[in-house]
């Protein structure tokens, strides 16, 4: 798998947020979703689709 395989985008239901963080570091996602939903956004995960 390459570096883009691994890439999720973590989104926002309710406003224009979004992030891509590599899915291999779940810390890294985790926190993320930890801290938007802290500031009382709607967060998740989805998975990333490019082609590079």
């Amino acid at each position: 798998m390459t570096d883009a395989e691994h890439l999720v985008t973590v989104v926002c239901s309710d406003c224009r947020f979004e992030q891509t963080v590599d899915a291999r570091k779940r810390e890294s996602a985790g926190l993320v979703l930890e801290r938007g939903r802290e500031n009382g956004r709607k967060l998740t995960i989805e998975r990333r689709d490019e082609d590079e």
